[in-house]
């Protein structure tokens, strides 16, 4: 009798595992990245093609498509949580996995940074058991929030560090973290962490250093809807009172128009203390319901 009791539990064992699986399967999705801009010479090629293509602004670009530029070309991605990465002029990147488990609350994702250079901006705060890497052929990086970049050039991977940590590893050295205004650069004797990165770069970057701010004013006769998008975890306040940022990074917030003009100054404030400000006017003629967009003063 003792063999067929525990044949059962290890059945029963084996189908609750297979079932865990089954189920967490079907809560893992790819994520989408659109194409924000794309100057030169931008090619895509997707997952199970052979060939590349131009790739056009609006695409959709997902796990297992790989993506170059030439020596005119620049494309800037972006999730809608607010993370984006920007490619350089003749860099070769493959998404080797973009996904997220909205079971756990856990996003995993994987590049391969072959030849170029890529600015990175992940601002937000990863979850317990979440990772963002990327994969030269010399080292691994991995980040939890940061502005940074990494490239690969002449044999060897270049780290720089404008906000955040970065956590450099590779077979010789191993591990080694990455502090701001800090560079790494792997070689033949391992990682070399060196002081002073080159934040004029970074500067040359204003868009990654500074978070997203989009806003639409539509005006009505007697208010106006203050809408749009920032980075999911900023501060965003609206003629310095707070709004509520949603968790897609969203924003609505209804203000009532005055007689003259009317200004809205929206400011939206990451982490690390980077803002970036929008102003929209308009002028309202109360006795006719009319108000007609303007020039913030």
């Amino acid at each position: 009798m003792r063999k067929p009791v525990l044949l059962i539990f290890a059945n029963a064992a084996i189908l609750i595992v297979l079932f865990s699986l089954m189920t967490q399967s079907l809560f893992i999705v790819s994520r989408l990245a659109s194409v924000k801009s794309a100057k030169g010479s931008v090619e895509i090629k997707r997952a199970g093609e052979d060939t590349f293509h131009p790739i056009s602004i609006g695409e959709v670009v997902k796990t297992g498509d790989e993506l170059q530029t030439g020596a005119d070309g620049r494309a800037e991605f972006a999730w809608a949580d607010g993370t984006r990465w920007k490619l350089e002029p003749k860099t070769h990147l493959t998404i080797e996995r973009a996904a997220v488990n909205s079971w756990r609350k856990t996003e995993q994702t994987q590049f391969r940074l072959d030849a170029g250079k890529v600015f990175v901006r992940v601002v937000k705060s990863l979850a317990p058991g979440s990772s963002f890497q990327i994969e030269t052929p010399s080292a691994v990086a991995a980040v939890r929030g940061t502005v940074w970049s990494i490239a690969v050039e002449n044999g060897q991977t270049r780290v720089g560090v404008y906000k955040g940590f970065v956590e450099v590893n590779d077979s010789t050295t191993g591990a080694q973290t990455v502090r701001p205004g800090h560079e790494a650069v792997t070689g033949t004797n391992g990682i070399e962490l060196k002081n002073g990165s080159d934040d004029a770069s970074f500067e040359s970057q204003p868009d990654l250093i500074r978070p997203t701010l989009d806003v639409n004013v539509k005006l009505g006769k007697v208010a106006a809807i203050i809408s749009g998008e920032t980075e999911v975890g900023d501060k965003l306040t609206l003629n310095g009172s707070g709004v509520t940022v949603l968790g897609n990074g969203g924003f609505l917030k209804r203000s009532d128009l005055k007689q003259g003009h009317n200004e809205w100054i929206l400011v939206a404030t990451d982490k690390h203390g980077e803002t970036s400000t929008a102003c929209r006017a308009a002028e309202f003629d109360a006795s006719k319901g009319i108000a007609t967009p303007s020039e913030c003063h």
